[in-house]
């Protein structure tokens, strides 16, 4: 189906670029705040509607979320816990999402006690400028001590760790050693997707991509790190769409969120699925399309990925999208589900 929207397309990055910029002037969030958000429930094929399986991936319900809140949105990292019963969301404006998820037969209905408070740095001070506060993805971080939340950010490219506790996340106590190429990279084309591996031989290693390819050979740059030591390696660029987000699947797979625009194509999401047992360094990475969706689907900006066990022990994938703060209904924040087979 080919698209009829260019001019609609246009007016969505245009409006994009100027709400963004003025949310990012505006005063920051300085407490944790409750919020009210609605839910609109959605298909995902917008011309057969009832049609449920993608190849592998089995939909499982969609939400459209809305708030009054002028905070809410500009989600761009996302993980689920408690088999898919929690939320936390991070904002490219320096705040964060966390609720309780609803479920209704098995799909999204959705969320309960939604509440936002804004990222902290080491002293506790709020994270004030766009250069500082534009956070990118968000991965779960465990050690015998408990679990914490791993937050990547460009512009100032860094991986923080941020302690977490059943208010939300609180601020950060210590960030990655980062190798010297991703202070190469421009501003805003950093830090754009990192997961934590859990595969026997890189349990424990942080994996972060870098949002587009640099260089000659059509390759996303990318790094393993572990402890104060990390390696370079490559993901394969197909037809220049752009990394997003990632999430570590219970077998030790990866997979990468990717999303390509243009004015004449519109907005575009896919998703590979990455074997762990070639995740290492100096690889040059690849993998399984799970999936392409155009406009013909209910998609928007999708940037954040997550996957989990439920009850049942399926594999859940829920993915969301950043609307760039555009309030007249150009962009939307969606989040949606698909069991993984």
């Amino acid at each position: 189906m080919k698209s009829t929207f260019p001019a609609f397309l246009i007016a969505i990055l245009f409006s994009s670029l100027l709400t963004s910029d003025a949310i990012s002037r505006s005063r920051p969030l300085q407490k944790n705040i409750d919020i009210k958000v609605q839910s609109k429930i959605i298909s995902f094929d917008q011309v057969n509607p009832d049609k449920k399986r993608f190849g592998r991936l089995t939909w499982r319900g969609g939400l459209e979320l809305s708030s009054d809140q002028k905070k809410f949105g500009g989600y761009s990292g996302l993980v689920l816990t408690d088999k898919g019963n929690k939320l936390i969301a991070v904002s490219d404006q320096g705040t964060w999402l966390q609720a309780s998820v609803k479920y209704k037969d098995g799909a999204l209905a959705g969320l309960k006690q939604p509440h936002i408070g804004p990222l902290r740095k080491k002293s506790g001070k709020v994270l004030r400028k766009k250069k500082k506060s534009d956070a990118e993805d968000i991965a779960l971080w465990r050690n015998k001590k408990g679990v914490y939340a791993l937050i990547s950010f460009e512009r100032k490219h860094r991986i923080g760790r941020f302690s977490l506790n059943s208010n939300g996340i609180l601020k950060a106590f210590s960030y990655l050693k980062l190798p010297r190429g991703v202070f190469k990279t421009t501003k805003n084309k950093g830090l754009e997707a990192l997961t934590v591996l859990t595969d026997k031989n890189n349990n424990g290693t942080v994996l972060t991509f870098l949002e587009r390819h640099h260089g000659k050979k059509n390759r996303h740059r990318g790094w393993l790190i572990r402890g104060k030591k990390s390696w370079p390696l490559y993901l394969k660029s197909r037809n220049d769409f752009k990394v997003t987000g990632m999430a570590t699947l219970a077998n030790g797979n990866v997979l990468v969120l990717e999303r390509y625009f243009s004015y004449f194509a519109g907005v575009q999401m896919r998703i590979r699925e990455i074997k762990a047992e070639n995740i290492k360094k100096n690889a040059v990475l690849d993998g399984e399309i799970l999936i392409t969706a155009t406009m013909r689907y209910n998609i928007d900006n999708m940037e954040g990925i997550s996957a989990h066990t439920n009850h049942q022990g399926e594999q859940i994938i829920t993915l969301m999208s950043d609307d760039n703060f555009n309030k007249s209904g150009l962009q939307r924040t969606l989040l949606m589900q698909f069991k993984l087979d």
